[in-house]
């Protein structure tokens, strides 16, 4: 599948691009789109054409912050079944799990991830896809959904203690701070992730129906598998991956070679599929990382030769970066 989002997250943009002034007509006729390419709500749009269309929407509003103003103002409902899910979940915690697991539905350009130690509750956003500048816009909308969802949806006071973005603090940072606050803001870093305590994650959901959770659980199960059915090349390159990782680091080239296809054709299908070979090669090692420490039947040392990092400082600072935690403080947090 190539990079996209789904037609209703752009609609929903548009809507929110007029209420500050911006022609819907002269954004969807810069960016190449027609009424009927948006009329179907299955319809995915290009990111080729959503930077576009941010890219206008900026320009046409003057406002950098339009993809915060987006998100503190997002629908659930837009995000179709996964939004009836979220919104019938036992707690919030689950709720954002179940986001994570179904978010390709929506769009795959970037997503969340979620991690749990201790008493703290990481929700990170992952790229899938090459670094551009209009992708910040969304990434914007990602953080600030996230926590008005989070605040809107509990009768408990829902917070973050801390949050960081990927990119450098921009001009106009006010705005930020201020749907943050009181949690400091990082800038510059590698990844974007807002932190929360564990506790304040498991608050239950107001409008929460068992019956109606289980239901849209399936049926979104059902289309995700039917949506996935084709991502064969990810799957098998996560395994051979799994397969070699034995004191040594797989490349590129060889896992390529394995499959009977040329670097470029391998690279190509991983990215129509909103993959890289170093993303499936960070989620393999991350996911062994957790489930050695988590049996405590294998040294630190031996995990980090296993997983084919050079010694175990390396490997404690890759797991910080995965997870928030070093590998002492993840199996602290199982206690």
């Amino acid at each position: 599948m190539k990079v996209s989002v789904i037609s209703p997250i752009i609609q929903y943009r548009l809507i929110m691009a007029e209420q500050f002034g911006a022609s819907r007509n002269q954004i969807m006729e810069m960016a190449g789109l027609s009424e009927a390419d948006l009329a179907d709500p299955e319809n995915r749009i290009s990111l080729e054409k959503e930077r576009m269309i941010w890219k206008e929407i900026v320009r046409q509003t003057g406002r950098e912050d339009i993809g915060l103003i987006c998100g503190h103002h997002f629908p659930i409902r837009v995000a179709s079944l996964i939004g009836y899910i979220m919104m019938n979940a036992p707690n919030i915690s689950i709720a954002i799990q179940k986001m994570c697991n179904y978010q390709k539905l929506i769009g795959n350009s970037m997503g969340m991830d979620y991690t749990i130690g201790g008493n703290h509750f990481f929700i990170k956003i992952v790229m899938w896809t090459e670094w551009v500048e209009e992708l910040r816009f969304t990434m914007d909308l990602f953080m600030a959904a996230t926590l008005s969802w989070t605040e809107s949806n509990t009768v408990n006071k829902i917070r973050p203690f801390e949050v960081g973005f990927n990119y450098p603090k921009p001009k106009n940072h006010a705005d930020y701070e201020k749907m943050f606050a009181p949690a400091p803001i990082y800038w510059g870093l590698e990844e974007s992730y807002v932190a929360y305590s564990t506790q304040q994650m498991n608050s239950p959901i107001i409008s929460a129906n068992p019956g109606l959770f289980d239901h849209f659980d399936k049926m979104t199960k059902a289309v995700f598998n039917k949506l996935d059915a084709n991502k064969k090349v990810s799957y098998q390159v996560e395994q051979l991956i799994i397969e070699a990782l034995n004191g040594e680091v797989p490349t590129l080239d060889i896992i390529a070679r394995q499959l009977i296809m040329s670097k470029r054709s391998l690279q190509a299908k991983l990215k129509e599929e909103g993959n890289s070979f170093q993303i499936l090669l960070n989620k393999v090692r991350k996911n062994l990382a957790e489930q050695y420490l988590k049996d405590k039947q294998v040294s630190k040392s031996e995990i980090a030769y296993l997983l084919g990092f050079s010694e175990v400082a390396v490997f404690s600072r890759n797991f910080k970066k995965w997870t928030g935690l070093t590998p002492t403080e993840y199996q602290r947090s199982l206690d």
